[in-house]
């Protein structure tokens, strides 16, 4: 590629960016105003795809604010933050982030509902994990059960809430606008996939704390912990139920005995 080429295919990228670039006058037209409006083709086309592309990761965000606002939300978004990548799955990561500047009534719950929405999309195409099977548990001996981590699905989110983002989300996707949005006390909900399909639940706290301590600490070490906020004689019976239900829900890839 000689100089001259890159260098106007340069300028091309940084008009369709910024619009900020002396293409026009290395285009040959009749008129300067028939180049601006071959410039503007280009560029119009640009914004538009990269517009659709953010409607595809971000759906009922859309649907929530309405196709015009989010059109706006969308150029603000692309102008503040020009594409980096030629990998357009990424484009949108910054999305949420972004929805907390902007000036609106509900720019947190926005944020939330496209941090949510990015969860679903980094779940759904996040790779294979290994399954770990309920029949596994018979091959741990007993007296290695104290010693044992059980790891999660790499893929697996937790989230905090302050609105009440998966019921809107769900009643969104069902065509239910009764709901409203509201703030709400601290939720924590775990996103992850199972059977090519994407799945979210609500954990407790306790639920929250022993999921985020699971991959590190052995399941003695989490009964001995867990009697802070139980009996000692339900401790047992609460984290073995809870590793189960998660192993049902393939939740768990596998477990490692500490030597």
């Amino acid at each position: 590629m000689n100089a001259e080429l890159r260098d106007l295919q340069q300028q091309f990228q940084r008009y369709l960016l910024t619009q900020d670039s002396k293409l026009d006058t290395a285009l040959v037209a009749s008129s300067q105003t028939f180049v601006k409006q071959r410039l503007a083709i280009y560029s119009e086309g640009y914004y538009f795809r990269l517009i659709d592309i953010l409607a595809e990761d971000y759906p009922m965000l859309q649907r929530y604010v309405g196709e015009q606002n989010f059109i706006e939300l969308a150029r603000a978004y692309i102008q503040a933050y020009p594409s980096q990548t030629p990998i357009i799955r990424y484009f949108g990561a910054g999305f949420a982030n972004f929805l907390t500047q902007v000036k609106h009534a509900e720019a947190v719950f926005l944020s939330e509902m496209a941090r949510f929405e990015w969860a679903l999309a980094a779940v759904f195409d996040a790779a294979d994990e290994m399954i770990l099977k309920v029949e596994s548990l018979t091959t741990i001996a007993p007296e290695a059960w104290p010693h044992t981590l059980f790891i999660p699905q790499q893929h697996a989110q937790l989230i905090e809430f302050e609105w009440n983002v998966p019921p809107i989300w769900q009643a969104l996707k069902a065509a239910n606008t009764a709901l409203k949005a509201s703030a709400e006390k601290a939720q924590q909900w775990l996103v992850w996939r199972a059977d090519l399909q994407c799945h979210f639940i609500e954990l407790t706290a306790l639920e929250a704390w022993v999921w985020r301590a699971l991959p590190h600490t052995t399941f003695g070490v989490l009964c001995e912990q867990l009697c802070e906020w139980l009996a000692e004689a339900e401790v047992a019976n609460y984290i073995g139920q809870l590793i189960l239900r998660w192993m049902r829900a393939h939740l768990l890839t596998r477990y490692v005995i500490n030597s």
